[in-house]
C-alpha cells in the first residue's frame, strides 16, 4: 500500500507493508517491484482520490488539491512505471475530496490518464469503481 497518511498501519497478512509515496519513491521502489511475483499472485492498484487533496481536515469543504499537472505525472507514475494492473479500484469519497465538483474533477483526470471510460466498470460499489485488467491498456 502506498499512502501519503501520517497514521500508521500494522501489518497483517493481506497487507505486507504501508509506505508513503515519498519512503516508496526514494527507498523500496525497485527492491519492491523485483520481489513481487506478478506472474503468480494478482496485482491490484487500490486508489482513492483524496490523495490529491491535501486538506483533509475541512470534511467536504475547502479542497487544496496538487494541480492537474502534479496529479496527472502520479497517475502517469501508477499507470506507466509500476506493474501491470490486474484490477484498479478507485475510491470516489467526494466528502474528503473537498466536495462533489472536486471528487468529479479528480474522477475525470484518472480516466484520462489511465484511457478509461466509466461505462467499461466492472462494478461500482459504496462509492469504489472497478476495473479489470481487459479494460484498459497494460504496458
Amino acid at each position: 500500500m502506498i499512502s501519503d497518511d501520517t497514521v500508521h498501519v500494522d501489518e497483517n497478512e493481506k497487507l505486507k507493508q504501508a509506505y508513503t509515496l515519498n519512503h516508496y519513491e526514494h527507498i523500496h521502489r525497485e527492491r519492491w517491484i523485483d520481489e513481487i511475483d506478478t506472474k503468480s499472485s494478482s496485482v491490484i492498484l487500490d486508489l482513492d482520490l483524496d490523495y490529491f487533496n491535501k486538506n483533509h481536515l475541512d470534511w467536504d469543504f475547502n479542497p487544496v488539491l496538487l494541480t492537474d499537472e502534479q496529479i496527472k505525472q502520479q497517475l502517469e507514475c501508477f499507470k506507466n512505471s509500476m506493474w501491470e494492473w490486474d484490477m484498479i479500484t478507485v475510491a470516489l469519497s467526494p466528502e474528503f475530496c473537498g466536495g462533489i465538483e472536486s471528487c468529479k474533477h479528480l474522477f475525470k483526470l484518472f480516466l484520462e490518464v489511465f484511457d478509461l471510460d466509466l461505462n467499461d466498470a466492472v462494478e461500482q460499489l459504496n462509492g469504489r469503481i472497478f476495473f479489470v485488467s481487459k479494460q484498459f491498456k497494460k504496458l
